[in-house]
């Protein structure tokens, strides 16, 4: 895990965290690897043995990113927010900020700022019906 990562870093304007489109990661994800970044994806979660965030447009079962948790995420995630990735079965339109390991496809959530509900249910990018994938631009 990363060490705890202050709240200024991400909340003040000098150190203004860049959005990086979903694709343009899995295009190069060597230029973002160790970088802290924003990224617009679907989080999903089925039970306690598949967990992935993906993009509708560009995922395939061969690049979809690993989450895992930095220590700061409890701290720096609202609650209202941090609660909806608890769901054992659940899917989100989230925004994300954390950092990639390139090599291992990880993305390690410092903070979530976005999870709007999609469905109560695990959805991979090939299962995901188009009226969602429309509603979770990325």
């Amino acid at each position: 895990m990363l060490a705890s990562v202050p709240r200024s870093t991400l909340t003040s304007p000098a150190n203004r965290i860049p959005t990086v489109s979903f694709c343009g990661v899995l295009a190069d994800p060597q230029l973002y690897d160790d970088k802290i970044i924003r990224i617009r994806a679907v989080f999903t979660r089925g039970g306690e043995d598949w967990v992935a965030i993906y993009c509708p447009g560009c995922s395939t079962d061969k690049n979809l990113l690993k989450p895992d948790y930095d220590d700061s995420f409890d701290r720096l995630t609202p609650p209202s927010i941090r609660r909806r990735f608890g769901y054992s079965d659940v899917t989100l339109a989230v925004t994300l900020i954390g950092k990639l390991d390139a090599k291992y496809l990880h993305f390690q959530i410092i903070r979530a700022e976005r999870a709007d509900l999609l469905s109560k249910t695990q959805s991979s990018p090939w299962r995901l019906p188009k009226v969602l994938k429309r509603r979770n631009p990325c």
